[in-house]
């Protein structure tokens, strides 16, 4: 009989054959992932654990969907388009969430949480990095200050010219 194995340490490969290998992971496995050959087609199958916070990139997936289920805590499914962003909320364990192909996708934890993956093929995930929160919140408040005082300035000399303060 196969031991058991946690999918917090090892990724669980479904190959195009439909076999399953558990493949034991580190922080170099994920680094190096062009470089593994197991992960060139399939899918992968893995559970990571987030602390609350924001994740500090976007990624998408090239070759196909993305399932993301929610093991516990609560969590904010971002997907980005040329449009804005797309806030999917996550708090009750098992429900779950499908990333569209190629779309960018990133979370924020709102407390500890446990995710559920299953990802096409590792090898080819894209990363983009993700402006903090206080660099967005920053450009929105720079954009609605501009926005309101010139409409301050707008509402004054109207106020002025007609002559109502008078």
């Amino acid at each position: 009989m196969a031991p058991a194995v946690d999918l917090c340490t090892h990724l669980a490969h479904l190959d195009d054959e439909l076999r399953i290998r558990l493949l034991p992971v580190d922080v170099s496995f994920w680094s190096d992932r062009v470089n593994q050959p197991e992960l060139q087609a399939g899918r992968g199958a893995s559970i990571f654990s987030y602390e609350a916070g924001p994740w500090g990139e976007w990624e998408r997936h090239p070759l196909g969907d993305e399932l993301v289920v929610l093991l516990r805590g609560s969590v904010d499914v971002l997907l980005e388009d040329e449009t804005g962003t797309e806030v999917t909320k996550l708090s009750t364990p098992g429900f779950a969430f499908v990333v569209p192909q190629m779309r960018w996708h990133s979370t924020n934890v709102h407390e500890p949480s446990s995710l559920f993956f299953v990802t096409p093929t590792s090898a080819v995930t894209e990363h983009k990095p993700r402006a903090p929160l206080a660099e967005k919140t920053e450009r929105w408040v720079h954009r609605a200050t501009k926005y309101f005082a010139f409409g301050w300035w707008q509402m004054m000399a109207l106020v002025v010219c007609s002559g109502w303060y008078w």
